[in-house]
């Protein structure tokens, strides 16, 4: 039997603004109302992550000391905000921040462990200050450190160990005992991180940007959740970006197949990690929006939005294609995607067209700089015969049962043949065809896609 745990995450820019946090208090009062056991996981404040990374390159200049000031502004003034007096309970994440820098400076290196260490005071910081909150509004807040039960899986890769984890997150009923020792007593609220975890050494790991879905979904399978939601800008999952194309329509409801193609292909609103955890424990998913609580959003869980046409398009922007002659044996390819791994590249989709194999990577290691990935790239030369090009990754996802909307896009293709076909996917509960594109020609043609084969369903 489940316990009544409901894990409730909110991302920087839901926990940035002072009304924010009266969306934020008023779900945990619903939740405690009903007698259930929330767990908030909080992402570190809006933008704070992308300073702290420019912090890390700053101090190997010796040009951090201004930052970190301006970061305690950010925290100070925004607890003051919020009717709150804690700045000594932040100085000491500040007071570390300068300790981490001035290593980097005298060792003229960022370590992937220094990296993570870092960036986890983002989180430190937000929970603290939200623990605070939530307290001087009565409520019984703990404020609990994540990394004491979230353990990485150790990562052969250097690089993927401290900076893209994944955690175990079998069942723990000895941590619900824990986190929740009073049973009959009216719940507490317990407070803590998203995005970082521990290794077996004890040292702070991260699980990637935008990691904190990802934290929430590891904590909702080990306590078992009732529930997962995700509180983000948006009111739930759409067919297509709503910032870039104006005709997207709302999903209610998304299997969770549906989800993780539309996450895996480029849909931002949730993180692909999320659905492996809390699927294998049926544990629904709904997403939410911190600008309009009371929108009904999207709910994720067994059923499907339709079992018929197609649900979304998603897109990636500025992947990279690599094309390779010569590679047939599964040991090859598998030695050339853990060698992509290892130098900081994540895989989106692999396959083989005109009988070549190919591989969509993006991105991850952000202390790279271009030039250097390009090198990394060409290096592979050595190796095997590999040509590049970087584009747009448009995705189509639809039903599986239904194949009339894969037959109107291998039409529309063949009036294109400026377009490459990557690949189709196809499983009993979800089906996605992805097909590449310039980046100058991305947007245009996704919303041909979409007018042509989703609004036209309206």
């Amino acid at each position: 039997m489940k316990e009544n745990i409901v894990v409730l995450k909110f991302g920087g820019s839901s926990v940035a603004k002072v009304a924010h946090w009266e969306t934020i208090f008023e779900r945990l009062h619903y939740h405690l109302e009903l007698r259930n056991k929330p767990v908030l996981v909080l992402s570190a404040l809006k933008n704070v992550s992308n300073r702290l990374e420019d912090l890390l390159n700053l101090s190997l200049s010796n040009n951090h000391d201004e930052e970190i000031e301006a970061l305690k502004s950010i925290h100070y003034t925004f607890s003051n905000q919020l009717g709150l007096e804690i700045e000594d309970k932040l100085a000491p994440y500040f007071n570390q921040l300068s300790v981490d820098c001035l290593q980097i400076l005298a060792d003229q290196l960022i370590t992937p462990k220094l990296h993570a260490r870092v960036l986890a005071i983002g989180e430190l910081l937000s929970t603290t200050i939200g623990r605070e909150y939530l307290a001087r509004r009565g409520m019984n807040a703990k404020w609990l450190d994540v990394r004491q039960i979230l353990q990485s899986i150790t990562q052969k890769q250097h690089w993927s160990h401290y900076l893209n984890t994944e955690c175990d997150y079998s069942t723990n009923s000895e941590l619900v005992k824990k986190l929740f020792p009073e049973p009959n007593k009216m719940p507490k609220v317990v407070v803590t991180q998203g995005f970082i975890a521990s290794d077996e050494n004890g040292d702070t790991v991260l699980l990637g940007r935008e990691g904190s879905d990802t934290s929430a979904a590891y904590l909702a399978a080990k306590l078992s959740a009732n529930r997962l939601e995700i509180w983000t800008d948006v009111a739930g999952v759409y067919s297509a970006n709503p910032q870039d194309i104006t005709g997207a329509r709302h999903l209610p409801q998304l299997n969770y197949q549906q989800a993780f193609l539309m996450a895996k292909y480029g849909a931002k609103v949730i993180h692909p990690r999320i659905i492996k955890p809390v699927e294998q424990r049926k544990i629904p998913i709904g997403v939410f929006s911190t600008r309009e609580p009371n929108n009904h959003g999207t709910l994720i869980g067994e059923k499907p939005l339709s079992t018929i046409g197609i649900t979304a398009v998603a897109t990636e922007d500025k992947v990279i294609r690599l094309l390779f002659s010569g590679v047939q044996s599964q040991k090859d390819r598998k030695k050339l995607i853990q060698t992509l791994l290892k130098q900081g590249f994540d895989l989106v989709t692999e396959g083989h067209v005109k009988g070549n194999y190919y591989v969509i990577v993006r991105y991850l290691n952000n202390d790279i700089e271009l030039p250097t990935k390009k090198a990394l790239i060409g290096s592979l030369q050595s190796v095997v015969p590999v040509e590049h090009s970087i584009g747009m990754l448009i995705t189509l996802i639809g039903s599986p049962i239904d194949s009339t909307w894969i037959e109107q896009v291998d039409n529309w293709l063949k009036l294109n043949d400026h377009i490459l076909l990557l690949g189709r996917y196809k499983k009993d509960d979800g089906a996605s065809y992805s097909i590449l594109v310039s980046s100058t020609d991305g947007l245009s043609i996704s919303k041909k896609l979409h007018k042509s084969l989703i609004e036209v369903q309206l």
